[in-house]
C-alpha cells in the first residue's frame, strides 16, 4: 500500500470517528433507549393538569387549579386528595411494562383486544398536560397471575402491553379514594375566631393582636400556644370514611340540627364542621359534614371528643401566670406564720431585716409553682370555698407585680393564691389569676418551704477577703491576732513565731466558700464552747462563733444572729488551727 492510499484511509477513518462522536452527542445510548422503551409513558408529572379515571360504575374527573390544588369535578365537586394524585403520577412516570405484545401477529387483532378485556376495560386512565394526552386501559389478567393486559396511547402511538398488579391497583380504586380526607384547609396564623356549639354550651375564642382570648362562656385568657395547637389538630384531622349514597339526607344523619358545630373564622369568611348522629351499627362513628361541601362523611368518636374539648384544651389551667421578672415581692403564709421577700436590683431580700435570700431557690420554687395546672374547675362561691376548705387555707401567697403604664408611672398590683390542705390526693386553689376555683393533683405542687430558713442564703455573708484588715482566733485563753502591714500583706511573725502564709490563705479561702449543710435557728448564747473568729474589714467587725463539733457537725453564728449554719467537722478542725509554722491545735 502506497503512501497516498494510507493517507486516504486515515482521512476516512478520522472522518468516521468524528461523525460517530458528534452525531451521537444528543442521542441516548442503547441502554437508555431500552429503558425508555420499557416505560409506560414519558411525561413530566409536574405539568399534568387533568385526569380522568373510568371504571365499570363511574367516572372520576380531576382538575388541577391555582396553586397546584386538585379538585374533583365529577361525579360531584369535592377537594381531591393531592397526595394520592401526586403519588399516582409519580409512579406512572417511572412505571415499567412487563412485556410488549405485537398485535399484528394475531389473525384478528380486534377479537384479540376483546379477549384481552381491552374492548371494555376494567379501568381506564386519561391524563394530559397543555400539549400532550396519555391514555391507559387495563383489561383481563394474563395467564401469569398478577399481570394484566393493558393498552397505552401517547399522541398517535398505541401499544398493547402487559403491566403488573401494582399498576392496576394504583388506579383501580373507588371514587372515595380520590377525595381529600382533610376536614379543614386554612392557615392557622390567619384565623381570627373559633366558635363551638356543643349542646347548650357555646365557646368563642377571639384573636386580639395575636393574643387568643376567651369571649364565651366567660371572659378570660387562654394558655399560650394551646389554640394554635388545637387548630393544628383540626388541620391534621382526617375523615374516617364517606357516607354511602350520592344524595345528602341531612335529617337522616342528624345534620339538620347538629349536636356539635365548630366554626373556623378567617376574616369575613368561615368554615363550619357540623357533627350529627352516631351510626346505629357503630357507636364510635359519627356523621359529619363541612358547610362548603355536600358530601357526608364519618368521624371517629376520638376526633369528636377532640372537637368538643376546645374549652378544656385552651383554657388557662395554670394557678400562676405572672412572669417572675414582673414580681417585686412575695409574701408566704403557712398556718398563720410566714415571711416575705422583696427584690432589690437582681437579688431577693427578706422584708423584715433586709437579709439576702437565696435567689436561685426562690426562682426554682416560683418556676415549679407556675407550671402547676388544674384538672377541674368550679365556680367561685362561698359554698365551694367552704367545701374545698379554702376559707382556712394551709398556704397562701401574695404576689406584688409592678407594671409600667403609658405615663411611665409604676402601678402595683397584688395577686393572691390560696391553697387548701390535701384532700384525697388533690388540693384546691383560689387564684386571682383564674376566674374559677381549681382542682389540682397534690403531687404536682413543688415542695413548700417549711420556714424562711429554706430561702436563706447558704453562705457566710462576709466581706471580700481583700478588704480584711485583721483576723483573730480566740479559744478560751488561747488567742492569736494578725493584721495586714502598710503594704497590704499579712504580717510575717507573731510573738516571734513565723506566720504560715500558705496555711493562712487556705483558711481565708475556706471562709469565703464554706460549705453550708443547713441553716438552723439557734440561741447564740449557747454557742460558747468552741472557737471565736473576729474579722475586721472596712472598719466593721464580724464575729464568728463556732461550737464544738457534735455528730460530725458544728454550728456557726455570725454576729449573734439567731439564724446559724451547720458546717462539717473537718472545716471546723481546719479553722481551729493557728496559722503558725509548726503549729498544732489552737487550744494548745
Amino acid at each position: 500500500m502506497n503512501t497516498r492510499s494510507l493517507l486516504i484511509l486515515s482521512v476516512i477513518a478520522l472522518t468516521l470517528v468524528l461523525y460517530l462522536a458528534f452525531s451521537g452527542l444528543d442521542k441516548p445510548g442503547s441502554k437508555q433507549l431500552q429503558e425508555m422503551r420499557q416505560q409506560l409513558f414519558v411525561f413530566n408529572a409536574d405539568l399534568i393538569n387533568h385526569m380522568e379515571v373510568s371504571g365499570i360504575e363511574e367516572t372520576v374527573l380531576l382538575e388541577r387549579g391555582d396553586q397546584s390544588q386538585w379538585s374533583m369535578e365529577k361525579p360531584e365537586q369535592y377537594p381531591a386528595d393531592r397526595a394520592r394524585i401526586d403519588r399516582v403520577l409519580t409512579e406512572l412516570e417511572f412505571a415499567r411494562r412487563v412485556a410488549t405484545i405485537e398485535l399484528e401477529q394475531f389473525e384478528n387483532p380486534q377479537e384479540t383486544l376483546r379477549q384481552f378485556g381491552l374492548a371494555e376495560p376494567r379501568v381506564e386512565l386519561k391524563f394530559r398536560d397543555d400539549e400532550h394526552a396519555y391514555h391507559l386501559k387495563i383489561g383481563n389478567e394474563t395467564a401469569r397471575k398478577g399481570n394484566y393486559y393493558a393498552q397505552i396511547k401517547a399522541t398517535a402511538k398505541s401499544e398493547v402491553i402487559v403491566v403488573s398488579q401494582e399498576i392496576k391497583s394504583l388506579i383501580d380504586t373507588e371514587m372515595d379514594s380520590w377525595r381529600s380526607k382533610r376536614i379543614f384547609d386554612f392557615d392557622t396564623t390567619s384565623v381570627t375566631a373559633v366558635r363551638l356549639k356543643n349542646g347548650g354550651a357555646d365557646v368563642e375564642l377571639i384573636n386580639e393582636e395575636n393574643q387568643w382570648m376567651i369571649a364565651r362562656p366567660y371572659s378570660g385568657t387562654t394558655e399560650p400556644t394551646t389554640v394554635i395547637s388545637y387548630l393544628g389538630g383540626m388541620l391534621a384531622a382526617r375523615i374516617d370514611s364517606f357516607a354511602p349514597g350520592g344524595s345528602v339526607q341531612l335529617p337522616e344523619y342528624g345534620l339538620n340540627t347538629p349536636q356539635v358545630s365548630l366554626e373556623i373564622v378567617i376574616g369575613d369568611q368561615s368554615e363550619t364542621l357540623n357533627i350529627g348522629n352516631a351510626l346505629e351499627s357503630q357507636n364510635n362513628l359519627f356523621y359529619a359534614q363541612v358547610s362548603s361541601k355536600n358530601a357526608v362523611f364519618q368521624l371517629r368518636s376520638e376526633l369528636v371528643d377532640q372537637v368538643k374539648g376546645l374549652l378544656q384544651r385552651v383554657r388557662e389551667k395554670r394557678i400562676l401566670t405572672q412572669e417572675m421578672n414582673e414580681i417585686s415581692s412575695l409574701e408566704i403564709q403557712n398556718n398563720g406564720s410566714g415571711w416575705s421577700v422583696a427584690k432589690h436590683a437582681e437579688n431577693w431580700h427578706f422584708a423584715s431585716d433586709n437579709k439576702q435570700a437565696e435567689s436561685e431557690t426562690i426562682q426554682t420554687f416560683y418556676t415549679a409553682l407556675s407550671e402547676v395546672k388544674g384538672v377541674d374547675f368550679f365556680e367561685k362561691s362561698d359554698q365551694n370555698r367552704d367545701e374545698f376548705k379554702l376559707n382556712s387555707p394551709e398556704w397562701s401567697m401574695l404576689f406584688t407585680a409592678v407594671t409600667n403604664e403609658v405615663n411611665d408611672s409604676e402601678e402595683k398590683k397584688n395577686r393572691e393564691i390560696r391553697i387548701s390542705v390535701a384532700q384525697d390526693g388533690f388540693r384546691y386553689v383560689e387564684s386571682d389569676y383564674s376566674e374559677f376555683l381549681i382542682k389540682v393533683p397534690a403531687d404536682s405542687f413543688p415542695l413548700f418551704p417549711p420556714s424562711r430558713l429554706s430561702w436563706s442564703v447558704r453562705k457566710l455573708e462576709l466581706p471580700r477577703a481583700d478588704t480584711w484588715q485583721s483576723i483573730a482566733w480566740d479559744v478560751g485563753e488561747a488567742t492569736l491576732k494578725i493584721a495586714r502591714t502598710g503594704s497590704g500583706q499579712w504580717q510575717n511573725k507573731w510573738n516571734g513565731r513565723e506566720i504560715d502564709q500558705s496555711f493562712l490563705k487556705r483558711q481565708i479561702d475556706l471562709l469565703g466558700k464554706l460549705e453550708i449543710i443547713e441553716r438552723v435557728e439557734v440561741d447564740p448564747a449557747s454557742v460558747t464552747d468552741g472557737l471565736v473568729l473576729n474579722i475586721i474589714a472596712d472598719d466593721q467587725e464580724f464575729e464568728l462563733q463556732l461550737s464544738q463539733p457534735d455528730n460530725r457537725f458544728c454550728v456557726i453564728v455570725l454576729n449573734g444572729d439567731p439564724e446559724g449554719y451547720f458546717v462539717n467537722e473537718q472545716d471546723y478542725q481546719l479553722l481551729a488551727v493557728f496559722p503558725l509554722a509548726h503549729s498544732s491545735r489552737a487550744s494548745e
